[in-house]
């Protein structure tokens, strides 16, 4: 995989990705669980750029619900201390951000874990975006 593999390190807002060949563009990039750590419209403009015409941007995000706190417990602090720089969106806040940044939702699923804690897969399509409606969504 080497030749075909470049590992990015930094801040996703500030960092460079490798330069693809011909000047393309990529075809998927894909993101969990990391648009409740960064403020997700500059990321999300940044993956449409770095997208090409008919790229697809997944991403798995974490659905806020009042039962259970962002970060489940844990023996672990460094998982404790991401608690108070976390913040979860709803799915309809993500498609919402993901429409301004010039996406179309293509798909979504959620996932209940054992947990109680719901996990959403959505799938946004560049090539089909369009003015989408704003839903409203709800924060505890």
């Amino acid at each position: 995989l080497a030749p075909r593999l470049d590992l990015v390190y930094g801040d996703v807002l500030d960092a460079a990705l490798p330069k693809l060949p011909d000047a393309g563009r990529y075809d998927l990039i894909h993101a969990a669980l990391l648009l409740e750590h960064v403020d997700p419209l500059p990321l999300l403009r940044r993956i449409e750029a770095w997208l090409g015409p008919s790229g697809v941007c997944s991403l798995v995000t974490q659905e806020p619900t009042c039962a259970q706190p962002a970060v489940s417990e844990t023996p672990f602090a460094s998982l404790r201390a991401l608690a108070p720089h976390m913040t979860v969106r709803a799915a309809g806040e993500i498609a919402a951000l993901a429409d301004e940044a010039g996406f179309a939702l293509g798909s979504r699923r959620a996932v209940k874990l054992p947990s109680g804690k719901t996990l959403v897969s959505s799938l946004f399509d560049k090539a089909r975006k369009t003015l989408g409606r704003r839903r409203g969504y709800a924060r505890c």
